[in-house]
């Protein structure tokens, strides 16, 4: 045997191009010589893309289009009864793995499926007429057994400047991505940041994230994230620098408060003198609020008017929404002094628009004024190009580039709908098959995308029926019919026609089919389905001769349900399966219909019926909560009906929200997201029964508060059990009645952990703190007291004019404290 030829260098080969070898063989005319092909010992069988040949000596071996994977040692084996030859060769095909991208600016360099030998240093580098630039990295590449450890591809970044009650965002990145040892802390100052409602931190798919809702002055700090496995760990850290807000604004919030201070002033050292009795009048708005129309979601709205008389003590200020009292809460603030009345709504959304309406009144009479608030919602979908800056442009030659490759594309499209088919690649004749092999047929045919292109296949002159052992395809110009497995009945002509509006073409080829000995001809069928192959015959086409009609078989019986499903009891994302036996079996006139909880059950992916030779089948894939209840199958023919039912019931498993998160516009955006909030801590439902009394009881009590200063905070906590009961309720009171949250106040309640935080005090907060529990087995109390003494740096007695109008900038809000302490005072006395 000669040694290969090669028509084209085949070890540098690339995936998809053609590799062709060759080779000349003797004797001749030998009729019992014997050609096979192996690639790494292995022998190649025949298929669309292998074709051998082998006439007059001349030995060949076509792969149409070659994958990374074909690449190996082929050897080609003659064998006859004097002897046997044989010679080899190599192939060597690299695949897609390493792709590079050189556009707008931009230089890329992707490695599919890396290996141990990609391992190294990769080098970047530019030339042009005026010089080079290089830029390096490294890749490691290790074993997936061996595992990998963390390493942080980006790092967290440093916050400052801060204002106390903003928000604060730490975001990085981390491989590995798909570790499941791979274990993520946080640390403030070296110790681990505790779980708090605050706190929210993510890390999945290669992000960790953290993020402080409203930070506080003590969250000032250094910040660590660390990311560990078994083989390692590695850290990222930032700082946060928070400052609080001063307790007293030194800057003038109405600048015309001053010469309106000097008025009051002035009156009451002149009425001082001769006392008069005040005469009380009605209120009067002297300026109306102002219609906001043109807020867009997420902004603050500023609603503003002012108000007579300024010194009446029985004079009342309350707002309205919609013609409903205004709700308390942190996104509402209002203020009222001075004759001025302000609304603030924080971060507005678009169910806050509507008719806000502020009235006044005293004993003498009352006054309205009203505005409207219109706010927009934003887009779902962000319209704005989303690309680094410098790459403006890059969405518009992307375009350019596109529809200029359409154009082309459809003018040869439409240039190619114009012709008849034509087959390029005619099919190939297959002999020799044994019965239960597979055979594939395959053509290729122009035009491609012509819509009109009807392609048939026949077999011995009549139109093939499809079944589960016929697929076709067609598509991007291929044209393919697979047989498995194939009978020696199977055995003739096929052929495809292709048909359009231009003309048609027929490509054909033969098949034969060796039957294989010992065939078992007698039904292997259990007892009692013996008829199942006439059944078969029948769907098939099979039974009868087309063109006579069959009588069909009517027993004159109504349905009849042998046996009734089971119910059922499954975990959530289980499979339920209800099944029963109905006759009569071959009634054409029959109709089986499922119905859930009195409704007609609707078709679907996770939802399979039968109802074949007798046997009536359910199948619900994946059920929900939502799929419990009462499953009714009802049975209908001429002659009557019948129904059975089943129950199921479906456990769900915690922290599986399955609706969808925000209704249609975003109107209820807050109560779903309040409603998915309340779901991560809901546990599994206990039967009644099952659950055990559990009032709630202190496990830490209150402890007392003495000898601070007026201004200092003051912090009380506690902690109380059951930790996880969802009815638990706490409340605070002080003497006796309920202490309400407001800017200074805050409470906490997370974890079994019970905290109230005052972030300044007066003298009239001293006193008992009581803080209760409820839940529906009982209720819990602890107190503690507090003394706070009072300051005494308020200077009383009267400074000049001239001094108080220099100093009063920055004063109005100590003027305004001096008057509530004379005022405390006087009630004291």
């Amino acid at each position: 045997m000669d040694e290969l030829i090669f028509l084209r260098n085949l070890e540098n080969l690339k995936e998809g191009e053609h590799a062709h070898l060759e080779c000349r063989v003797e004797p001749i005319n030998d009729p019992e010589l014997r050609i096979e092909w192996f690639v790494n010992g292995v022998a190649i069988k025949t298929g669309h893309r292998f074709r051998t040949t082998h006439d007059f000596g001349y030995v060949a071996l076509d792969i149409l289009y070659t994958y990374a994977e074909d690449s190996g040692t082929y050897m080609a084996k003659a064998t006859n009864k004097l002897g046997e030859a044989v010679n080899t060769c190599t192939i060597k095909c690299s695949g897609h793995r390493i792709r590079t991208v050189h556009a707008f600016g931009m230089v890329v360099l992707e490695i599919l499926g890396t290996k141990i030998e990609d391992t190294g240093e990769y080098t970047c580098r530019a030339t042009n007429k005026w010089g080079q630039a290089e830029i390096s990295v490294t890749l490691e590449c290790v074993e997936k057994q061996k595992g990998q450890k963390p390493q942080f591809t980006t790092h967290i970044k440093s916050l400052e400047n801060l204002k106390d009650g903003e928000s604060a965002h730490f975001e990085c990145t981390l491989i590995p991505v798909g570790d499941p040892l791979l274990k993520v802390e946080w640390f403030l100052n070296g110790k681990p940041i505790p779980h708090s409602s605050r706190i929210k931190t993510v890390s999945d798919f290669g992000f960790v994230v953290m993020d402080i809702t409203y930070v506080q002055s003590h969250d000032s700090g250094e910040y660590v994230c660390k990311a560990s496995n078994k083989y390692g760990e590695d850290y990222t850290k930032a700082t946060l620098k928070c400052r609080g807000k001063g307790g007293v604004y030194l800057d003038t919030l109405q600048p015309d408060s001053l010469a309106r201070i000097r008025e009051l002033e002035l009156s009451g050292n002149q009425g001082s003198a001769e006392p008069h009795t005040p005469v009380e009048e009605p209120p009067h708005f002297i300026t109306q609020l102002t219609d906001i129309t043109t807020l867009v979601e997420g902004q603050s709205a500023h609603f503003e008017a002012r108000l007579t008389p300024i010194t009446d003590p029985h004079l009342k200020v309350e707002w309205y929404y919609n013609g409903k009292k205004l709700p308390h809460g942190h996104k509402y603030r209002t203020f009222h002094d001075f004759g001025l009345v302000i609304l603030d709504i924080l971060y507005c959304y678009e169910e806050n628009s509507g008719v806000y309406e502020c009235r006044a009144f005293n004993r003498v009479g009352e006054d309205v004024t009203r505005a409207t608030l219109k706010c927009v919602s934003k887009a779902n979908l962000i319209l704005d190009s989303q690309l680094p800056q410098g790459m403006e442009g890059g969405l518009q030659k992307i375009q350019t580039l596109e529809d200029s490759h359409i154009r082309t594309r459809d003018v040869m499209t439409a240039e190619e709908r114009r012709q008849a088919p034509v087959f390029t690649v005619p099919l190939s004749n297959h002999e020799n098959l044994r019965e239960g092999e597979s055979v594939h047929f395959e053509a290729r045919l122009t035009p491609t995308d012509d819509p009109r292109l009807k392609v048939e296949w026949f077999w011995n002159g009549k139109a093939l029926k499809t079944g589960s052992r016929f697929r076709t395809f067609h598509d991007f110009g291929f044209v393919i019919l697979e047989i498995s497995p194939v009978y020696p009945e199977d055995s003739g002509e096929y052929s495809c026609r292709a048909t359009n509006e231009y003309g048609e073409a027929v490509t054909t080829a033969t098949m034969k089919v060796q039957g294989k000995r010992s065939i078992i001809l007698e039904s292997q069928l259990p007892k009692g389905m013996e008829s199942t192959i006439e059944k078969i015959a029948e769907l098939e086409g099979l039974g009868h001769i087309t063109g006579i009609p069959m009588e069909e078989e009517d027993t004159g019986k109504p349905p009849e349900f042998i046996t009734t499903p089971a119910d059922l009891t499954l975990q959530e994302n289980s499979l339920a399966h209800f099944e029963c036996r109905l006759t009569p079996v071959n009634d054409s006139s029959m109709r089986v219909e499922w119905f859930h909880n009195g409704k007609p059950l609707s078709a679907g992916s996770r939802i399979k019926t039968i109802n074949d030779f007798g046997f009536v089948i359910l199948e619900v894939a994946g059920v929900y909560q939502r799929d419990a209840g009462l499953y009714t199958c009802k049975a209908t023919n001429r002659h009557g009906e019948a129904t059975v039912s089943c129950q199921l019931q479906v456990k769900g498993r915690q922290g599986i929200v399955m609706e969808p998160q925000l209704p249609r516009d975003f109107k209820t955006g807050t109560t779903s997201i309040q409603r998915l909030e309340e779901s991560l801590y809901k546990r599994e439902e206990v039967p009644a029964e099952e659950e055990k009394p559990e009032p709630p009881r202190f496990v830490t009590e209150l402890k007392d508060v003495t000898d601070i200063s007026e201004g200092a905070p003051v912090h009380f906590d506690c902690r109380v059990e059951p930790v996880g009961d969802p009815t638990m309720r706490i409340d605070w009171f002080h003497n006796g009645r309920p202490f309400p949250t407001g800017s200074r106040v805050h409470t906490l309640s997370d974890f079994g952990f019970v905290s109230l935080d005052l972030d300044w005090t007066y003298a009239r907060d001293s006193g008992e703190f009581l803080c209760r529990a409820t839940n529906k087995w009982g209720s819990a109390t602890t107190k503690a007291s507090l003394l706070v003494k009072d300051k005494f740096t308020l200077f009383m007695e009267e400074q000049g004019l001239s001094e108080l109008l220099t100093d009063m900038q920055g004063l109005l809000p100590v003027i305004h404290l001096i008057r509530l302490k004379e005022a405390n005072n006087n009630l004291v006395q």
